[in-house]
């Protein structure tokens, strides 16, 4: 087996981590974008350890809770996109009652309540990725920028006000900034920034931070917390 190669997968049951689990000639494959009870192609993209990464490429029999994704569902996390929201609430009971009673050894209730989250701009908290004067996510398993509105997992006032942020600081403090992280409040009126400086930036001439609408404080350290 070696990457490139096609399998025809029968997807059995979610991972923790976003991929889900079917099984290849005894060995484990973890698949992206797919549900359980869906048949699918899969392409493999790597191996390690006796596990399959693989990607699908054909949907044999699709899931009848897959819906299209909007926006890049491999952009920051986004990776349960492709299906419907109950499913996904569903998805995460798996995952947790698997840690409680597989790993952990612990009976769970036979009913595990999950309380969702709105379905849009419900992260208060998130870490992003500063390159020049764009802010976004990692694509899945890449280093390659992509734009955290479309994923829709950020307020659009939270979007803009850290992109108003990212293009201030490209013009005054150029490439010293590599990551940022934002928290705000249940109501956004709060919202507070921290800057991760570049590894090989000075401190010490790193000038004011400019002063953006929207961003209500903010502090700047390298990620050791110096």
């Amino acid at each position: 087996m070696k990457p490139g190669d096609r399998l025809t997968l029968t997807v059995e049951r979610p991972a923790a981590g976003g991929r889900m689990i079917a099984r290849h000639d005894g060995a484990i494959v973890l698949v992206s974008a797919v549900i359980p009870g869906e048949t699918v192609e899969a392409e493999v993209e790597k191996m390690q350890r006796g596990t399959i990464w693989a990607r699908p490429t054909r949907i044999l029999q699709r899931s009848a809770d897959r819906v299209a994704p909007e926006g890049d569902w491999r952009c920051g996390g986004n990776v349960f996109a492709h299906m419907s929201y109950d499913r996904q609430l569903a998805i995460k009971r798996e995952i947790v009652r698997d840690a409680f009673t597989r790993i952990g050894r612990m009976t769970t209730p036979e009913h595990l309540p999950v309380i969702g989250s709105a379905v849009d701009g419900y992260r208060m908290r998130a870490r992003l990725h500063v390159q020049g004067a764009r802010v976004g996510f990692f694509r899945e398993g890449t280093h390659q920028l992509c734009a955290a509105g479309p994923t829709r997992q950020l307020q659009p006032d939270t979007v803009e006000s850290l992109e108003r942020l990212a293009a201030a600081l490209e013009s005054h403090q150029p490439a010293r900034i590599s990551e940022l992280e934002v928290s705000e409040s249940c109501d956004a009126g709060q919202r507070v920034v921290h800057l991760e400086i570049a590894e090989a930036a000075d401190p010490a001439r790193l000038g004011p931070l400019p002063q953006v609408p929207g961003v209500t404080g903010a502090s700047c350290g390298h990620a050791t917390g110096d």
